[in-house]
């Protein structure tokens, strides 16, 4: 059975933050794609095909809106805004997105960062996102944005769980 986790309504300030990314290019030579709408919904979309776990498509979807406001500490900007919309695990996974890549190219220096991360029970998922991230960057993929889809689209991950048929 599924459960309709997602609505219009408790969607509203996520799908806000994610149109104001429409034009909002990066100058990173990392980022051919059209904007940062762009790339978060192909990152979307590469999720979608690989997980069945809502908070981590969540993520994928949503690791890039803090742009909208500012390039740097994008991250936390968007966990400061959508903290409250969001589950524990897609905030973890959106704030740890950046530092990923410094953990697996050898840049992260701490090495108290260093174990915190590798340590972590959601660092798989949050290697899957930094993959999705890079497969997200294709500038001849123009996705199109439709909140009703994609409000479909999550609710069709979400997984009602099973009543114990004992009690």
């Amino acid at each position: 059975m599924k459960l309709t986790l997602f609505n219009t309504s408790n969607t509203e300030l996520m799908f806000e933050m994610l149109e104001r990314c429409e034009g909002v290019t990066s100058v990173n030579e990392h980022h051919p794609e059209k904007d940062t709408l762009s790339h978060s919904l192909q990152t979307f979309n590469h999720a979608m095909r690989e997980s069945n776990d809502v908070d981590v498509i969540l993520s994928a979807l949503l690791h890039d809106v803090g742009k909208c406001i500012s390039a740097l500490s994008h991250e936390e900007v968007a966990v400061g805004i959508l903290s409250d919309h969001i589950s524990a695990k897609t905030s973890f996974l959106i704030e740890q997105h950046m530092r990923i890549k410094l953990l697996l190219n050898g840049k992260m220096k701490k090495r108290s960062k260093v174990l915190f991360l590798i340590g972590h029970p959601w660092l798989p998922e949050l290697i899957l996102l930094a993959r999705w991230d890079i497969m997200g960057r294709s500038k001849n993929i123009n996705p199109v944005f439709n909140k009703e889809e994609t409000i479909d689209r999550l609710n069709s991950k979400a997984i009602l769980p099973r009543k114990d048929i004992s009690q």
